[in-house]
């Protein structure tokens, strides 16, 4: 998903190069509740 609001969608882009993209790092779900103020 985060490679599709980066580079966009079709048609593809001559200069995919050019654009920055950072890959999101990965965090568990348990992780995402805690942020979210979820208990478990």
């Amino acid at each position: 998903m985060a490679a599709c609001h980066a580079y966009g969608r079709l048609p593809i882009r001559e200069n995919l190069n050019d654009v920055h993209f950072e890959i999101p790092q990965r965090e568990s779900f348990a992780d995402f509740l805690r942020k979210k103020g979820v208990a478990l």
